[in-house]
């Protein structure tokens, strides 16, 4: 599903393919809901009262109408309580899944949880978009006939009153945010035969020309140069000749603070001759989901201009257990002139972030750093399933 475009609307409520409405646990409707109830006859009311839907968070029930407003998707948004812009983006996803379903084209929706929410609707609007468009996120390029799975939706968020100037660009956040998103989704998604270092490289060449980011890739050449012998020790193993990535983004501000960020880019991760189990290996095609966070925000970045100098440094490698492979007992020296002793050639990711980390250290006067990384299943022991490392 691809969202064609998203509107607000404040004219009166008369004809539309179907209407998303979110309602609470206690069933409770807000003035403009009973609007909408009034414009269908009465039917949500009606519903609600046989006590058939629990309006659980995230579960939805469809209405028919016979009036010019033809259905009503009603969502249940659960309780009042501890309700929050993240369960706006949540049920919003689910929403468009439906909508998804039902093969239609054009959908209109009441702003979700503005009731109980004190926050402003610019910041209820951000939210409903960012959670729409990822919602109806698909990743169709492999797919034959990829083109006719496309559906394409139209979007109006139906408000009362005057429409604001901070609305309208609260709409376009929430599309810069959401399409800046779905590009990480997009990198991570490719199999490794497609996303390859060199295909990483001239991803971050076209956003650099098309965004006006300073652009630098750094290729093995220039690893013997720099000495960036982490990075090209991991990489020994694979045909695929690794890239240092580097983008520049430069506000105009001369007294702006610089942050760095770092992602680590293993475009597939055998383990080397550590060779990882058989079951799942697929899924290491997923291991450069750190370096495309960083392409995602970057992408973000280069739409909003803010006034922060920010650094990006990508470490884009192939692990594998190739002739030349770098093996277990081997002594890597690092940029910063540290010696690594290998004992497990599937700890590459730490191995390859130690040069890129002391690479924009050394190179860049920052204010912050913050480094993403599929660093490591057994942070699951310190952080169970309920945060990130």
């Amino acid at each position: 599903m691809k969202i064609k475009s998203i509107e607000l609307n404040n004219q009166p409520l008369k004809k539309c393919p179907i209407i998303i409405v979110g309602i609470f646990e206690d069933k409770k409707m807000s003035k403009n809901q009973k609007e909408i109830d009034d414009a269908v006859n009465g039917i949500i009311s009606s519903f609600l009262k046989r006590d058939e839907f629990k309006c659980k968070r995230n579960t939805t029930a469809l209405l028919y109408s016979e009036t010019g407003v033809e259905r009503v998707l009603l969502l249940g948004l659960g309780e009042r309580k501890g309700f929050s812009l993240h369960n706006i983006r949540q049920v919003m996803g689910t929403a468009m899944k439906k909508i998804n379903s039902l093969k239609l084209t054009h959908v209109y929706v009441e702003p979700i949880g503005k009731a109980v929410l004190r926050k402003p609707m610019d910041e209820i609007l951000e939210s409903m978009v960012v959670g729409g468009i990822l919602g109806g996120y698909e990743f169709l390029e492999y797919k034959t006939d990829n083109n006719k799975n496309h559906l394409e939706i139209d979007i109006d968020i139906w408000i009362e009153g005057k429409i604001y100037v901070a609305q309208k660009r609260a709409i376009e956040k929430g599309q810069i945010i959401a399409e800046s998103v779905s590009v990480a989704r997009d990198l991570a998604h490719h199999p490794g035969n497609i996303a390859t270092p060199t295909y990483l490289a001239k991803i971050a060449q076209e956003l650099g020309e098309n965004a006006q980011l300073k652009c630098t890739i750094l290729d093995e050449k220039n690893f013997r140069k720099f000495e960036l012998g982490a990075i090209a020790g991991v990489s020994k193993g694979s045909g695929e000749p690794a890239k240092l990535i580097i983008l520049e983004y430069k506000t105009k501000k001369k007294t702006a603070k610089t942050l760095g960020l770092v992602g680590k880019g293993l475009t597939f991760d055998s383990g080397g001759i550590s060779l990882k189990p058989g079951a799942k290996m697929d899924e290491m095609k997923f291991d450069m989901c750190g370096a495309a966070t960083v392409f995602g925000t970057m992408h973000a970045i280069a739409k909003f201009r803010p006034r922060v100098n920010v650094i990006a440094v990508i470490a884009a490698v192939e692990n594998m257990p190739g002739g030349g492979a770098y093996k277990p007992g081997d002594i890597l020296k690092a940029y910063n002139g540290k010696t690594i002793e290998v004992l497990n050639t599937d700890a590459e990711g730490r191995i390859v972030l130690a040069d890129a980390i002391s690479f924009i250290t050394k190179n860049y006067q920052l204010d912050g750093l913050v480094d993403f990384a599929t660093l490591t299943g057994a942070v699951i022991n310190c952080l169970g399933h309920e945060a990130a490392a």
